[in-house]
């Protein structure tokens, strides 16, 4: 990191679309990246401008080595919601049926309920069944 910052050049800086570095690693699957970056106290939150964190950049890439590396900070926000579709990280993991992120995710402590548009909440077995998630469904029941 020093050594880039001597080369001038600046790792908090994004590209026109929103991307920074983090996303960027998630995107492309380089846990190692991600570790060093939360070493150095990169924003771990921050929005692309389609709404996506790279936890959920991670999520939806079933990069599973950086979920968990991101995962593994404090500061992370595992109930930030896209702003495209509104989801969460485990409504997203759900929805692409990826039993690894959804196991992390209810580890660290996801919520596990959802609310549907009408702002009627849903368990997440109603959530589950009602788009046909069962072996989701079957991951966390054995929780």
């Amino acid at each position: 990191m020093l050594l880039l910052a001597k080369r001038g050049i600046d790792i908090s800086s994004t590209s026109p679309t929103g991307l920074n570095a983090l996303h960027l690693a998630a995107a492309k699957n380089y846990p190692d990246i991600i570790k060093l970056l939360i070493s150095y106290d990169f924003p771990l939150n921050e929005v692309t401008q389609q709404g996506l964190t790279a936890l959920s950049i991670a999520v939806f890439k079933k990069h599973h080595v950086c979920v968990e590396a991101l995962l593994e900070a404090k500061e992370i926000e595992v109930e930030k919601r896209t702003r495209e579709e509104g989801m969460t990280c485990l409504q997203m993991a759900l929805k692409l049926r990826d039993k690894e992120s959804v196991r992390m995710l209810v580890d660290r402590g996801a919520c596990v309920y959802y609310e549907d548009p009408e702002k009627k909440p849903l368990s997440p077995v109603l959530f589950m069944l009602k788009n046909q998630l069962i072996t989701a469904l079957e991951q966390v029941v054995r929780k």
